[in-house]
């Protein structure tokens, strides 16, 4: 979420910048190989929701 309020993106700028960019893997502590890039957007939007539900309880 800091990534995508940091560059001003949408979900699936988020996504396909992720994908391509070894970099923000690093920053986010994940690996997504060449030949499986992610290919759901709202993945970020779960995360959001999930996120805010336990901000608010």
């Amino acid at each position: 979420m800091m990534l995508k309020n940091y560059y001003g993106c949408s979900d699936q700028m988020l996504i396909e910048m992720l994908n391509g960019n070894v970099y923000m893997q690093f920053f986010c502590d994940i690996v997504i190989p060449i030949e499986k890039p992610l290919i759901n957007s709202k993945i970020v939007s779960q995360i959001r929701m999930e996120l805010s539900e336990k901000i608010t309880a």
